[in-house]
C-alpha cells in the first residue's frame, strides 16, 4: 500500500481504540506508529495529537502537559498557521481538569468565533463549555448549554461523540436538580452505546443507572466501581467532576 494509505490506516486504528475506550490497545498502536515516524513531521504531529487525547482520557495530566508543550514547540517548528492543525480543545480540557477556570473561560471565548462557522467544533466546544459552567457552580447555565449541545449532536448525528455528551448531560442534570432528566440522558446514552458497540462506555452508563435506581447504596458505590474495572478512568473522572455520588444521595 502507499505510505499515505498506510499512515491513514494507522491513524484510524488508534482512533477506533480511543472511541472504544480500549486505552491499552490505543497506547500500543501509538507506540508502534511513532517508532517509525520522524518527530518533526506532519504525521508525527497527528500521532502526538492522538497521544494527547489518550493521556487526557486516562487522566494522565502530567504527561499531557509535557505533550502539550511538545506540540506547541512542534507547531512553531513546522510553521503551522494559527488555527491549523492545532489542539486548542485539548488545551481547554487540560485546563478544565486542572481546575484553571480563568484560562478555561478565556480559551473557550477565543474559540467561539471559529465555532460559529463550524458546527462540529461548536458541538465539541459546547461540551467543554457546559463542563466549565458546572465546575464554576453555574448549574442552571450548564444545564441549558448541554441541552443545546445534545440537540445539535442529534440533529447532525455526531456519533459516538454524542455518547460522551450524554454522560456529561446526566451529571450536569443532577447538579442542576433534574434527576428525571439525568435518567433520560443515561437511558439514551446507554442505548446509543449499545448500538455503536462501545462496551466500556455502555458499562459506564449501566453503572450510573444502577446508582440512580438505588441498586447500590451510595456508601458502597466506590466499592462497586472498583469491581467494574472495565469502566476505567473515563467514568472515574466523570464521577469526580460532578461530585456525582453525593448528588445521587441528595436527589434520588
Amino acid at each position: 500500500p502507499s505510505p499515505t494509505l498506510s499512515f491513514g490506516t494507522q491513524l484510524y486504528e488508534v482512533l477506533l481504540h480511543l472511541e472504544r475506550n480500549d486505552f491499552d490497545a490505543a497506547a500500543a498502536a501509538l507506540e508502534k506508529s511513532l517508532s517509525g515516524i520522524a518527530r518533526a513531521s506532519v504525521n508525527g504531529f497527528f500521532l502526538r495529537h492522538l497521544q494527547l487525547r489518550l493521556q487526557l482520557a486516562r487522566n494522565e495530566l502530567g504527561p499531557a502537559k509535557e505533550t502539550l508543550s511538545a506540540l506547541n514547540e512542534l507547531r512553531r517548528e513546522l510553521q503551522f498557521p494559527e488555527g491549523v492543525l492545532d489542539f486548542r480543545l485539548e488545551e481547554i480540557e487540560w485546563n478544565l481538569r486542572n481546575h484553571n477556570p480563568a484560562a478555561t473561560a478565556a480559551a473557550i471565548e477565543a474559540l467561539r468565533p471559529a465555532a460559529a462557522r463550524d458546527q462540529y467544533l461548536r458541538f465539541r466546544l459546547g461540551i467543554l463549555s457546559a463542563q466549565a459552567l458546572a465546575q464554576s457552580g453555574q448549574a442552571p447555565e450548564a444545564f441549558a448549554e448541554i441541552q443545546s449541545v445534545i440537540e445539535l449532536g442529534e440533529a447532525q448525528r455526531y456519533r459516538p461523540g454524542l455518547t460522551w455528551a450524554f454522560l456529561h448531560a446526566a451529571g450536569i442534570a443532577l447538579s442542576a436538580g433534574h434527576p428525571l432528566a439525568a435518567r433520560l440522558f443515561l437511558s439514551r446514552g446507554r442505548a446509543l452505546s449499545a448500538q455503536l458497540h462501545l462496551p466500556v462506555r455502555l458499562a459506564g452508563f449501566s453503572y450510573m443507572t444502577d446508582i440512580l435506581e438505588e441498586r447500590f447504596a451510595s456508601s458502597s458505590a466506590l466499592l462497586a466501581l472498583a469491581r467494574h474495572r472495565e469502566i476505567g478512568p473515563e467514568l472515574e473522572y466523570f464521577l469526580g467532576a460532578y461530585g456525582l455520588l453525593n448528588e445521587v444521595s441528595l436527589t434520588v
